[in-house]
């Protein structure tokens, strides 16, 4: 499977009243993960998908959040070890990517903590309507495609 790992540090502001990690807390990770991914280029594997999906001009291209879904299936506790989530890229759209997810716990058996679903579209910066994606971002995202998760407890 076509995996990138990011690395996220835990918050201490992190946990909630029940000593574990809040669900919104999940939320930020994936967040966090895709910030890495498509703008810092700061993943475990060199992906070359930074600055494709995006641009620091301010009416260039830019990534928003169409829809996301979260499946909640473990919790996590704090701990100073650093997360690790997984990211690959489903369905391409003409203007729109899929990005799904997974949270792991930490330690030695590392098991999955969430499963995320998140549909981000390319829109222009001045206009904020949907920009096709280019063929460079197409090629590159093809070697992170793999199949799409399926979320739900059905």
């Amino acid at each position: 499977m076509a995996r990138i790992h990011v690395e996220l540090q835990q918050r201490w502001s992190d946990m909630d009243a029940y000593q574990h990690v809040n669900n919104v807390a999940y939320a930020r990770y994936f967040e966090e993960a895709r910030i890495k991914l498509f703008f810092m280029g700061n993943t475990r594997e060199d992906t070359g998908l930074e600055k494709l999906f995006r641009d620091d001009s301010p009416d260039g291209m830019k990534m928003v959040v169409a829809s996301q879904t979260i499946d909640f299936l473990e919790p996590i506790v704090y701990s100073s070890e650093p997360l690790t989530v997984e990211l690959w890229l489903g369905r391409l759209g003409g203007a729109s990517l899929d990005i799904y997810g997974e949270l792991f716990t930490h330690g030695p058996e590392k098991r999955v903590a969430a499963r995320c679903v998140t549909t981000a579209v390319v829109v222009d910066g001045t206009t904020m309507r949907p920009k096709r994606l280019s063929e460079e971002a197409r090629a590159a995202a093809s070697k992170w495609t793999d199949e799409p998760l399926k979320l739900g407890r059905r």
